[in-house]
């Protein structure tokens, strides 16, 4: 959902559906019929996050946002090729200015939306994700529970063992 406007992800369609429909007794309005956004929608059906722009999803092209006014344009200049294999689940850190999406291999896509720039990281794998309190937690194999930490404890944990990682960037050029 996205205001008043309800988003239907199909894999090849995105249609909208803008009313309030009935109320719990089936009185009101009815649901007018779907209005299609797009030809190609996504197959992956939690790869849809809301944003302060709008919704963002990834579809077989790359990533796509669906704005307040339900235009839809891509995001960034991301390779679609980062987003092969299956994502598992989607995340919209808003104190990060982040939307994450975890795939199934252990990658994660991360788009910064304030800076408008994709990066990828790496080991994550997990079968669910969510943000809460400020942390992001991934739901791993086995039933474990990942947490990252912010502020002076930058650090991602499984139980109480910190998580060692590596970092690599890309040479900056001023």
């Amino acid at each position: 959902f996205l205001q008043d406007s309800a988003f239907i992800f199909k894999t090849n369609n995105v249609y909208l559906v803008n009313s309030d429909g009935p109320d719990n007794f089936g009185q009101g309005s009815q649901w007018p019929p779907p209005r299609q956004l797009s030809v190609g929608g996504t197959p992956f059906r939690n790869s849809a996050v809301s944003t302060p722009e709008g919704v963002m999803f990834v579809s077989n092209a790359g990533a796509k946002l669906i704005n307040y006014a339900g235009g839809m344009s891509p995001i960034g200049d991301a390779d679609p090729e980062l987003f092969k294999g299956k994502i598992v689940a989607a995340v919209n850190f808003a104190s990060k200015d982040q939307v994450r999406w975890y795939k199934s291999n252990g990658d994660a896509v991360v788009f910064d939306y304030r800076e408008g720039r994709f990066s990828t990281w790496t080991g994550l794998e997990c079968r669910a994700a969510f943000v809460a309190n400020e942390r992001a937690y991934l739901v791993r194999l086995g039933g474990y529970l990942w947490r990252e930490a912010y502020g002076t404890e930058e650090v991602w944990q499984d139980d109480t063992t910190p998580i060692e990682m590596v970092i690599r960037t890309a040479w900056n050029q001023m």
